[in-house]
């Protein structure tokens, strides 16, 4: 997978940057503080309009069975605590290739999906054993890869919320690639019910690598 590199942000975009790094920060603060309670409706906390490449690198992934143009990126408090205590252990992170969540760590993860590198699917129906449509996002980090699965919400859920963040090391990334596997297989692997739900063929075809993504959006005529 390609990194892609960004442009510098405008004065604008690093004000709402701030803004959101900050709502982001103070529900996954809280949502450890208080064990998965962050005191909001639905216990989800909004944190802004889904961006409209993130709707179009999730509709080319899916090949177009997920629409998310009308939701929100959210948190759900209760998530953010379950994976912070199931996945902050060091000692036992290291055995599954997988590196421990720092409180840190789970807030840049949740961030990255502003800028993701690599965009899955996961379950382009809901009528599985999650029953939620899902997809998953992949990012670098100095030490790994973050890979987070987004649950997306029914017709009365505006939201997409985080259900799982894991941060992978290396090897375990590295394996992935060389046996040509999908972000499923790499978060689902001890799980065979869900593993024989995934697409594989379908996941492979329609991935999306954010630096190679060309927008299918027609272009304007320009005037000559």
């Amino acid at each position: 997978f390609v990194e892609k590199y960004e442009a510098s942000p405008t004065p604008s975009d690093s004000a709402v940057m701030h803004a959101r790094k900050k709502t982001i920060s103070d529900t996954v603060d809280l949502a450890i503080q208080q064990q998965g309670n962050i005191n909001e409706r639905y216990n989800q906390k909004p944190i802004s309009k889904v961006p409209e490449e993130l709707v179009e690198y999730v509709d080319a992934a899916t090949d177009g069975k997920i629409d998310i143009s009308r939701k929100y990126v959210a948190i759900h408090g209760s998530n953010i605590w379950h994976e912070y205590r199931n996945h902050s252990n060091p000692s036992i992170e290291i055995g599954r290739h997988q590196i421990a969540n720092t409180a840190s760590d789970i807030k840049e993860a949740i961030e990255a999906i502003y800028h993701p590198d690599v965009v899955e699917a996961l379950f382009t129906k809901s009528s599985n054993v999650n029953q939620q449509q899902s997809f998953a996002y992949a990012k670098k980090t100095s030490n790994g890869h973050y890979v987070v699965v987004e649950a997306v919400g029914g017709k009365r859920n505006p939201n997409v919320v985080p259900v799982m963040i894991l941060q992978f090391d290396e090897k375990k990334w590295n394996d992935m690639i060389a046996n040509g596997m999908v972000l499923g297989q790499l978060l689902y692997e001890n799980d065979p019910e869900k593993l024989s739900e995934l697409d594989v063929s379908a996941i492979k075809k329609n991935r999306v690598t954010v630096a190679q993504f060309a927008s299918k959006k027609p272009l304007l005529n320009t005037p000559r």
